[in-house]
């Protein structure tokens, strides 16, 4: 038990992460994201504080969404310039 042979989905659980590989989300990342996504929920820049005067429930609900598009834009923004940096970090 705990070899590749015995894995019952062949060898998915035996992956090996390739720092170069974007489709492997960090921790860090999500932390980021998290974070970048409260951020915009709680400064309600723009669109987000617009979206949010709307009638009943569609406000509460799309400035979040609004927020979540922010967030997942200046996440990729980051991802894009951390890598260009000098001393290339990623994330």
């Amino acid at each position: 038990m705990g070899n590749r042979e015995d894995c019952p989905y062949g060898n998915a659980g035996f992956r090996r992460i390739n720092p170069s590989d974007r489709s492997v989300i960090s921790p860090l990342a999500v932390l980021l994201a998290f974070i970048l996504f409260r951020l915009f929920d709680i400064l309600k820049p723009g669109p987000v504080d617009w979206a949010q005067r709307l009638p009943g429930g569609w406000g509460i609900m799309s400035d979040d969404v609004l927020a979540g598009v922010f967030a997942n834009l200046s996440l990729r923004l980051v991802m894009i310039a951390l890598p260009m940096l000098p001393f290339g970090v990623t994330l």
